[in-house]
């Protein structure tokens, strides 16, 4: 039995190393997330563009399904690109920036902000990053470190098996097909289930003690101060957009965290308070998100250092 458990140990072992020798270039990871009627790829693609670009938008399905880049680009006359992705992780986003920056110049970000930091980073950060990204020992602590490592290893192995023709992968990948990075959410929750989930949304769920919050939150804490760090050493400005749920504190907990980095953006009372905008608890309808946008647009215009970028276009 002992020799058995070594020999199935060893070949485990043999297989992680192989897998850490696969190069899996950019493109490929992106490729591999089936989310978001087939975004992600098409976020990459964005990403690797040789042309400027003034406004970059990244944010979770909040800002996917709550900001059209068409329209904000027809209202401030310049070029914007909606590039956010279901799931909030301040991981993923900092690697999309990374990328984005590496290829594009960018005037501007308009960073998603919710009520409170999301702790656990994001779902695919683990499909996307590189292995120094997603080993345990970070100045961080990681609540999704086995995920992060399981999903690593995954698409490695599976492009490992491909070599030898032993993986099949039969599903269809979903096309973007649209110029836009926008995702209209059309369901439609009920007054009374809206109020009732709004209860249980815009609560604080700490899993340790309130002593030890700063360590719940050191992951997303840790990447946004990334992300602030490269925008200023690129030059790039950084508005914080709040855009929560429904019926959301008028602003987020880390308000005073938040602008050292950055001017944070609030939506107006009856957007978060009136049922009308909302396709459920947390993602606003395609009205909702035509009066995000223009509310947003008006607050980039009155914003003096957003003004400075929209001159020098």
């Amino acid at each position: 039995m002992d020799k058995l458990f070594s020999y199935f140990a060893g070949l485990l072992l043999a297989f992680a190393l192989l897998a850490l020798l696969v190069d899996m270039p950019m493109e490929e990871r992106f490729a591999e997330i089936r989310a978001d009627n087939g975004k992600y790829p098409w976020v990459y693609e964005q990403l690797t563009q040789d042309d400027e670009l003034q406004i970059a938008i990244i944010g979770s399905s909040h800002t996917l399904n709550g900001v059209d880049d068409m329209l904000l680009s027809r209202l401030l006359n310049t070029k914007t690109q909606n590039l956010a992705v279901s799931y909030m992780g301040r991981d993923m986003q900092f690697l999309i920036l990374s990328e984005l920056l590496k290829h594009r110049k960018v005037s501007a970000i308009i960073l998603e902000v919710d009520t409170f930091e999301g702790r656990l980073g994001h779902n695919y950060f683990g499909l996307v990053a590189d292995f120094v990204d997603v080993q345990p020992l970070q100045p961080y602590l990681s609540l999704r470190v086995f995920d992060n490592l399981y999903n690593y290893f995954w698409i490695r192995t599976k492009k490992l098996f491909s070599y030898f023709r032993v993986s099949r992968d039969d599903k269809e990948a979903t096309t973007w097909n649209s110029v836009s990075g926008f995702l209209p959410q059309e369901d439609q929750y009920d007054k009374a289930t809206l109020l009732e989930r709004s209860k249980q949304v815009n609560v604080k769920h700490n899993r340790l003690p309130e002593s030890l919050e700063a360590l719940e939150y050191s992951h997303p804490l840790y990447f946004l101060s990334k992300i602030c760090e490269l925008a200023k050493t690129s030059n790039t400005k950084i508005v914080f957009n709040y855009l929560p749920g429904f019926k959301a504190p008028s602003e987020p907990y880390r308000m005073a965290y938040y602008q050292r980095c950055g001017t944070v953006l609030l939506p107006s009372a009856s957007l978060l308070s009136e049922p009308q905008y909302w396709s459920n608890v947390t993602h606003l309808n395609p009205v909702g998100a035509e009066k995000n946008t223009r509310e947003l647009a008006i607050q980039i215009l009155e914003n003096r250092d957003m003004n400075q970028v929209l001159s020098t276009k």
